[in-house]
């Protein structure tokens, strides 16, 4: 479906990846407890070749898309949040800032996690940061901002 952009316009694919990600974040219920039904096994490399097909998507993806992952505790899926990093650092090569929106959202302990693993990150994110009016405390303390 990618590659045929006059059936799959971009605007259908945004659809998609829209629907998928709410619906994500839904509850199931079974016999003992609700839980979150999680992101399909596949959507964050989907969303990757959707950038791929689609550049005029990464805005939606680092505004929109990224954020509501980390709303949905994307961290508790370790497949998902492999690919949301990826996402991640493909973004912040391409849209610069507009991707450090959902960075900014993480919980401490995660964007902790994150600036380990991407060591250049930081001084980008605090360059980012400075400039952000309403910070969480925990973030700033990440950053070395408070």
């Amino acid at each position: 479906c990618l590659e045929n952009k006059s059936l799959f316009s971009h605007q259908v694919m945004r659809e998609a990846l829209e629907t998928m990600s709410k619906e994500s974040a839904e509850e199931e219920k079974d016999s003992t407890n609700k839980r979150k039904k999680g992101l399909p096994l596949l959507f964050m490399r989907t969303v990757i070749l959707v950038l791929q097909a689609y550049p005029e998507l990464k805005q939606y993806v680092a505004v929109t898309l990224l954020p509501r992952l980390v709303e949905q505790e994307v961290w508790t899926q370790p497949r998902a949040w492999d690919g949301y990093l990826r996402i991640v650092k493909i973004m912040g090569t391409e849209t610069g800032a507009t991707s450090f929106i959902s960075l900014m959202k993480l919980p401490s302990q995660q964007l902790k996690n994150v600036l380990k693993v991407h060591k250049g990150l930081k001084d980008t994110l605090k360059s980012y940061a400075a400039g952000v009016i309403s910070i969480d405390p925990g973030v700033k303390e990440v950053l070395g901002l408070s």
